[in-house]
């Protein structure tokens, strides 16, 4: 509607202001701008605190430019904040926690910050916050169930961002040809390379995990993604004992989520729709040897155009049992061509 009213330079312009204010922001309290379509933003952070902070900042920095501005030249925005379970990569992020964020916006007015149930929990006890309860219309059927909460804040408020970053890196078990043991040996004499000189402080604890404190999140992120990105390298398939060392990290829950894997994989035959919206196929590693069966629950529709082919999947390793016979199945959680 800016763009129509006000002409294409002056849009471009208001663009321009928009990610002066937002960006700071983002950046002081540890997040990450992966993309811009056009005004809207998309950031991750590593943190549900400090996400929401920043989105009290962008409000605030905002508000006080609004202010004895002419209506036609105010810059409003609206921010929804959701935690959970992705794969972020440079330029985006993919996994249902942007999908179930995205369904949820239509929510939010301008000037106002929603925020999901995974985020109140986290982030509740910040101080001189309000969180009130959303109604969900009927018309949002895909959302109905979530529980939404509004934000309100004290004019004037501040939130310090957090000073540092712990990355606690564990090895569990046995994968595949190599075992994990000698890929983390492996990981280990090549850790000067990995994050020497990145980290304050680095700790390699009896056990072989790795305890890394980094100045910003974004050091941390970067330093996970360094990591997995040789363990990819090093590892190969999926075995029992890797899955009995999964279990030992349950139960599942706020604080300890289900771990998420990414991999490379081929799509034998055609995927079918089992159910109701369920996705179904067969897999195989891109080297051919490997056949897994994969099942992804309520993922028909959004994936089942994608299955076919080389892709790339998020997904979580789980076993199923049928007549006394124990098979290693795939999770799928997102998909993306290859």
């Amino acid at each position: 509607m800016f763009f129509k009213t006000q002409g294409d330079l002056a849009g471009r312009k208001m663009l321009k202001k928009h990610q002066d204010f937002v960006s700071p922001a983002i950046n002081e309290y540890g997040g990450g701008v992966v993309k811009v379509l056009g005004d809207s933003v998309m950031a991750y952070f590593l943190n549900a605190k400090e996400a929401l902070k920043s989105a009290i900042k962008i409000q605030q920095t905002l508000h006080r430019f609004n202010l004895n501005r002419k209506p036609e030249e105010q810059i409003r925005v609206r921010i929804c904040v959701h935690f959970g379970k992705g794969i972020v990569e440079e330029k985006d992020i993919f996994g249902d926690v942007v999908n179930t964020a995205a369904k949820f916006l239509p929510l939010v007015g301008g000037d106002q910050i929603v925020v999901s149930q995974e985020v109140f929990d986290l982030a509740k006890d910040l101080p001189n916050l309000q969180f009130k309860p959303v109604s969900i219309s009927d018309q949002l059927a895909s959302i109905r169930g979530m529980a939404l909460f509004r934000v309100h804040w004290e004019e004037g408020l501040t939130f310090a961002p957090a000073n540092h970053t712990l990355l606690y890196i564990r090895p569990l078990a046995n994968f595949g040809k190599e075992t994990l043991s000698e890929a983390w040996a492996n990981l280990l004499r090549s850790k000067n390379r990995l994050w020497g000189g990145k980290v304050e402080l680095e700790t390699v604890l009896p056990d072989k995990s790795v305890v890394l404190l980094s100045k910003t999140p974004q050091v941390a992120m970067t330093l996970a993604t360094h990591v997995m990105d040789f363990l990819k390298v090093n590892l190969g398939q999926l075995n029992e004992g890797f899955l009995a060392s999964l279990n030992q990290l349950r139960p599942y829950g706020v604080g300890n989520p289900e771990p998420i894997f990414w991999a490379k994989a081929r799509v034998l035959g055609n995927a079918r729709e089992v159910g109701e919206n369920h996705l179904q196929a067969t897999l195989t590693d891109i080297s051919g040897r490997i056949v897994y069966r994969a099942i992804g629950f309520g993922r028909w529709q959004a994936l089942g155009g994608i299955m076919q082919g080389e892709v790339e999947l998020a997904y979580t390793p789980i076993t199923d049992e049928w007549n006394g016979m124990r098979q290693i199945q795939v999770r799928i959680q997102d998909v993306r061509s290859a």
